[in-house]
């Protein structure tokens, strides 16, 4: 691959970067925001039930469900607040390597060719595939 396709993949690759982390920003705002309301829900029906206001009949079903809401929302946010940056921090790391290939390639077996040139079809299809959405 030459030096202007490495960099090509490379601002592609940013650009796709930033805008999915952008996405998960405000995804984990809006979640936050809803487990606040969550929480002050909860904390309003314990009140309740504590200052004898409520049955325990009532107190269970708005109780268990809030907790459950609560429990799901937190697990989202803990989802898209681990580090999504991984893979795009591995491909940086070894971009440089594209350019000597050829190499590489001659160095492998048979069968290690094959499953090379696989796995090298469909990471460059679903590259295309992505770049070609992020596009549109």
């Amino acid at each position: 691959m030459s030096d202007t396709e490495i960099n090509r993949i490379k601002e592609t690759a940013d650009e796709s970067v930033e805008h999915k982390l952008k996405e998960q920003r405000e995804i984990i705002s809006s979640e936050k925001s809803e487990l606040a309301t969550l929480e002050e829900k909860l904390h309003s029906v314990e009140e309740k039930w504590s200052g004898n206001q409520i049955g325990r009949d009532t107190y269970e079903p708005w109780s268990s469900t809030y907790n459950t809401e609560i429990f799901t929302i937190k697990a989202y946010i803990e989802r898209y607040t681990r580090d999504q940056n991984q893979g795009y921090e591995i491909l940086k790391k070894h971009l440089y390597r594209f350019g000597d290939l050829k190499s590489a390639y001659n160095q492998l077996d048979t069968i290690e060719k094959y499953f090379s040139y696989q796995r090298c079809s469909t990471a460059i299809y679903t590259m295309k595939m992505a770049s070609v959405e992020y596009l549109y």
